[in-house]
């Protein structure tokens, strides 16, 4: 679902450090804060190419 929401043209990556501490949260919390991250970049991406 992530893919469709970002943009074919768009390479989704998922790079963790090792040691990271684990976030807490209700599942649906984390998802949402995930796409809105991933909206703003796409948003971003989008006004960086079409000024």
């Amino acid at each position: 679902m992530l893919g469709r929401l970002i943009g074919e043209d768009v390479n989704l990556v998922l790079a963790l450090q090792p040691g990271l501490v684990a976030a807490q949260g209700r599942p649906r919390q984390i998802e949402q804060v995930i796409f809105n991250l991933a909206v703003n970049a796409r948003d971003a991406h989008a006004d960086r190419w079409h000024v």
